[in-house]
């Protein structure tokens, strides 16, 4: 059961049409329809329910369900932003019950202090903050992103809420950069953020020159979470160090698996520690073939562990096309591109 629900009435748009929508992005995102009728559609994401259903004189009601009010608003965002794709006149009417202000920061924006910065290893840098707010940020929290507008823009504009509960980010020289990194420990208010150092990196820039006492803007906390299993793979290039490092922290004492890592020279310093029953092994720098095809060899030996890969968009890709043959239930699978040759972080 959610915690939290609010609801909008849809105008312009019949059931049958709106159905077929949700059929067609829960296939797309590999989401589960749990209730699907003649008169009533539910579709079961990771942040919450999403349900539309036949009212009275045939008008439509799109009810949204999550377990906090910050998944809520993430959820509200995304299907309303899918809505405005398909159905821009609709989504312009859309208002929602909890009648959400028009210019407000949106729920999971804050701001943060930075309390102190140092190396951990050759490849990253630890920022510590202290959050504004952290009630939302549990030991569970793995992401959030940063909110970070042009270094050279004094006046910086923020994220706020349009009267149709979307988020409205400001545009072209105003633009904010928001990319999602993971929380690598918290203890109360306080995370500590490991950022990896590479070229042209925006947000790395940002790590070097902040100073105790400066503020920074975020969103979150997101993501799926940390896990609970008692087998697993788990496989990433340097940029994923920090996110295995965290879920290998909180896996049971007892967890079994298997640990590739592959880091772009031949430093392998980052403090991750696998527990006792589970092999690590540093993969060929060089060889970027090496992640991928380890990694579905390790899953085709032991297809019952969950699976987590994440790397580049080729890595990713590759691995992908590695395992494409094998029928692995969503459920125990985590894969992600983390970065792109062509974008910097």
């Amino acid at each position: 059961m959610t915690k939290h629900h609010i609801y909008t009435d849809l105008s312009g748009l019949t059931f049958d049409v709106m159905q077929a929508f949700l059929i067609h992005e829960a296939r797309a995102h590999e989401l589960d329809v749990v209730h699907n009728t003649v008169n009533r559609i539910s579709v079961e994401t990771l942040l919450g329910v999403i349900d539309l259903r036949v009212l009275g004189n045939a008008h439509l009601r799109l009810k949204i369900g999550a377990q906090s009010l910050g998944d809520m608003h993430i959820l509200r965002d995304s299907v309303v932003s899918h809505i405005v794709e398909v159905f821009p006149a609709t989504a312009q009417t859309i208002r929602w019950s909890d009648a959400p202000q028009q210019g407000e920061y949106p729920p999971k924006f804050q701001f943060a202090t930075v309390l102190g910065r140092r190396d951990v290893s050759v490849d990253f840098v630890r920022v510590i903050l202290r959050l504004d707010r952290s009630e939302s940020f549990t030991d569970k929290a793995i992401h959030f992103r940063f909110v970070l507008p042009n270094p050279d823009d004094p006046a910086p504009i923020w994220p706020a809420m349009r009267e149709n509960g979307t988020t409205l980010w400001p545009q072209d020289d105003k633009a904010l950069h928001v990319p999602v990194y993971t929380i690598r420990t918290q203890r109360q208010d306080e995370v500590e953020v490991d950022i990896f150092r590479h070229m042209g990196g925006r947000t790395l820039a940002w790590a070097e020159a902040a100073a105790i006492g400066d503020r920074v803007a975020i969103m979150g906390p997101g993501g799926s979470g940390v896990l609970d299993r008692n087998r697993v793979i788990l496989a990433g290039d340097a940029t994923a160090f920090p996110a295995i490092a965290r879920l290998l922290d909180a896996l049971p004492t007892h967890a079994k698996g298997h640990v590739f890592l592959r880091a772009p020279g031949r430093a392998r310093d980052y403090p991750i520690h696998p527990g006792a029953q589970i092999n690590l092994t540093w993969l060929d720098p060089d060889d970027p073939d090496a992640l991928p095809e380890r990694t579905a060899r390790a899953l085709r030996a032991a297809p019952d562990h969950f699976l987590w890969f994440a790397a580049s968009k080729p890595e990713v890709a590759a691995f992908r096309a590695l395992i494409a043959d094998l029928d692995i239930d969503k459920s125990n699978k985590y894969v992600a591109q983390f970065w792109s040759p062509e974008a910097s972080s």
